[in-house]
């Protein structure tokens, strides 16, 4: 669950007092849509007249980004809510398009794109290499 709300976790101090104030400005901030599933990342749609905490109810793990306007939310930001989840402290306000993946997922795809190319071009010249030596071959 994704929510403009925030809770005590195990944070540093700074992060709590954010926190803090951010949780006294939760009706601040709106979700006005929100699209997406874990596998494939979350868009969100937020009105916020103030600062907030972003809450993503899955277990905290460093690889997930959250993306403000495409900007990353630095890491400095990312912090532990409820003692398991996910949060970041988001310090923008307006209209904010917020995407949150999970970044390792997104490497792994990559390597995978990359190693179905290694693959195809490895086939490709064994396939040349094959045909060139089967129709070269001459009798004397």
């Amino acid at each position: 669950m994704l929510t403009p709300v925030s809770a005590f976790g195990n944070s540093t101090p700074q992060q709590l007092g954010a926190m803090e104030w951010a949780e006294s400005n939760a009706a601040r901030a709106d979700i006005l849509t929100l699209d997406g599933n874990p596998g494939a990342g979350f868009h969100l749609l937020v009105n916020a007249s103030h600062p907030f905490v972003l809450v993503f109810s899955q277990e905290y793990d460093p690889g997930w980004v959250a993306e403000v306007n495409g900007v990353p939310v630095p890491r400095q930001d990312h912090f532990v809510v409820y003692g398991y989840a996910n949060g970041w402290l988001v310090n923008s306000t307006g209209i904010l398009r917020i995407y949150v993946y999970y970044a390792p997922k997104l490497t792994l795809e990559k390597l995978y794109a990359i190693s179905f190319a290694i693959s195809v071009v490895i086939l490709g010249a064994s396939a040349l290499f094959l045909k060139r030596r089967l129709f070269t071959f001459r009798y004397i």
